[in-house]
Parts: C-alpha cells; structure tokens; sequence
C-alpha cells in the first residue's frame, strides 16, 4: 500500500511535471522564437543604423570639405574694412574724374578762346602784311622817281622836298607796322605755343579721366560681383549648416539607438541562458523520475543540481546557428525523454492495477 501511494504520487507528481514542462517547453519555445526574430530583427535595424551611419559620415566628411573650400574662398575675398576701403576710393575716384571731367570742359572753352583769338590775331598778321607790302612797294617807287629826278634843278630838287618828307614819313610808318607785325606774330607764337600746351594737357587730362572712368567701372562691377557671390555664399553656407546640423541629430539618434539595442541583445541573452539551465533542470528531473520509476536510485549529482550548477557558469553565443541547432536537437530529446517517462509511468500504472487486481 505505501509502495502504491508512493507510485500515485509519483504518478501525480510526474503528470504535474509533464504538463508544466509541456507548458514550459511550448512557452519557451515561442519566447525563444520571438526573442529570435527580435534579435535578427535588431540586429538587421543595427546594420541598417550603421550602414545610414557610414552613409551619412561620408555625406557630413564631404560636406566639410565643402565647408572648408568655402571657408577658404570667404578668406580670400575682400574684408568689411577692404570693402569700405574701396567704396571710398572709388567714391573719392569718381569725385576726382568729375572735377577732371569740369576741368577738361573749361579748358576746351578756353582753348577755343584761344584758338578764335589766335584767328583773329592771324586775320590781323596778314591785314598787315598786305600793308607793309603796299608800303614796300610805294617805297621803291617813290625811291625810283627820286633818282629818277635827282637830275634836274634846284626847283625840281626843292619840288622834290615834298615827295622826300612824304617817303620819310612812310618808311618810319612802315617801320612802325614791321615792329607791330613782329610783335604781333610773337604773340601768335606764344598763342600757338599756349594752345599746344592746353591740347597736351586736355589730351592728358581727358585720359587720365577715361582711365580713372574704367577703373571706376570695374571697380563697380568687381563689387557687384563680390555682393552677389557673398549672398551666395551666405545661402549655402546656411543650407550646409543645416544639413550639418541634420546629420549630427540624426547621428545622436543612432548613437541613442545604439545602447538600447545592446540592451535588448543582453536581456535576450541572459533569457536564452535561463531558458538553457531550465532546460538542464528539466533533463535532470526527467532523468530522476525515470530512474525512480525503473526502481533504480536517482543520480545524486542529478538530484542534488550539481550538474545544473557545473553548467550554469558556461556562457554560449546563441547567435550562432550551431548553438541554437544544439539547444533545439536538447529540447527535442527532452521531449521524447518526456514521452519514454510517459510510457514507462503508464506501464508501471497498468503493472500495479492488474497486481492489485489479483490481490483483491
């Protein structure tokens, strides 16, 4: 009778076992199976991350490069003070070339002036020349007639007094108008030399001008150049600065990811290896039972967890095909462990009820 109460318990306690290492097994199982595909998932999500990582540190690296080219072409051009530096040059340029531009406006007034005087001056050089040739000529014919009648009488010499006071008196005048003409065409001279030095100094003044407008010109166009090249500078170093700053962000959100998915690698992994040491226990047991129920005595490293504390320390990637293949081929001799104890357990039932049977 003790032996059968031992047996119903052993029964009760085995179908206890069977149906709670049923359970854990199947719950195990699919917790084993979703943590895998957790994991495979994260760890695909992890490469994702890393490969948009390296993408984007590429991207970020050229941009850079881009940035510092940028920076260097921003050193090179013209500082705030280079720029209002040249602003007033060309200010005081362009009051220079209107002053120039005045001065040449007068001296062509003055040089025309002077070429109308000079003109009139000629007009007035050659009036006078015309009239020292008719004195010239009223001079030798009055020269001649007076040798022509010098040899006549004293009345003829006294009749001649008069056309001698009269050659006298045109040759002082034309004496006279010979120093008129020769001062006349000194200034002339002077007039000519004075409109050649104001057409030198016009012809000078007028490419100082159109040198000093040039310079002006491509001084404008050179600023209006630097405006549009700065503001296009500006846009794209604002563009550059915000996709800087989106790389970074998105770079902190990976790193961000990063630990969280270590932290679920690490908890997936401490559950593979409790579910590992439930599946060494559960062996043991099965192991204990089946001994029992053959009549052998139980393994006392088995009964005792020595075993199951010997393996608890082992830590196994289970990653890696090979380590889940091993565990899955360990559960499913667990199972036909399980299903041997089952026939065992039965046989033994149906043992005692037939040996009770003939008792009674």
């Amino acid at each position: 009778m003790e032996l059968e109460k031992k047996l119903s318990a052993s029964e009760v306690e085995v179908q206890l076992i069977r149906e709670s290492l049923k359970v854990a097994l199947q719950k195990h199982s699919e917790e084993g199976k979703k943590q895998e595909e957790r994991v495979k998932g994260r760890d695909k999500h992890i490469n994702n991350l890393k490969k948009k990582c390296q993408k984007e540190s590429e991207q970020n690296r050229e941009k850079q490069q881009r940035i510092e080219t940028l920076e260097r072409y921003l050193a090179d051009l013209p500082t705030l003070e280079d720029h209002q530096k040249q602003s007033q040059q060309l200010k005081d340029s362009e009051l220079k070339s209107t002053e120039l531009q005045e001065r040449v406006t007068a001296l062509e007034s003055l040089l025309e002036e002077t070429q109308a005087a000079c003109r009139e001056k000629e007009v007035q050089l050659e009036s006078l020349r015309q009239r020292e040739a008719e004195f010239s000529s009223t001079r030798h014919s009055l020269q001649d007639k007076q040798c022509v009648e010098a040899a006549s009488g004293e009345d003829t010499a006294r009749r001649g007094e008069g056309p001698q006071v009269d050659v006298e008196s045109w040759q002082k005048e034309c004496d006279s108008l010979r120093k008129i003409v020769e001062k006349q065409q000194q200034k002339i001279d002077q007039l000519r030399s004075q409109v050649q030095s104001l057409e030198h100094e016009v012809a000078q003044e007028e490419g100082t001008s159109q040198a000093l407008k040039e310079e002006a010109q491509r001084r404008e166009t050179a600023l209006q150049q630097l405006r549009t090249a700065v503001k296009e500078l500006s846009v794209q170093n604002q563009d550059l600065i915000e996709k800087n700053l989106t790389l970074q962000e998105h770079l902190r959100q990976a790193q961000s990811g990063s630990p969280s998915s270590s932290d679920t690698a690490q908890l997936a992994f401490e559950l593979h290896q409790e579910l590992a040491s439930c599946l060494q226990d559960l062996q043991a047991v099965c192991s204990i039972v089946t001994q029992r129920a053959q009549g052998h005595d139980p393994n006392l490293s088995l009964l005792l967890g020595i075993h199951s504390t010997q393996h608890a320390g082992t830590q196994l990637d289970f990653q890696k095909p090979d380590v889940i293949r091993r565990k899955l081929e360990e559960v499913q001799q667990l199972r036909r462990d399980i299903e041997d104890l089952r026939t065992t357990m039965s046989d033994r039932y149906a043992q005692d009820m037939g040996e009770n049977c003939v008792t009674q």
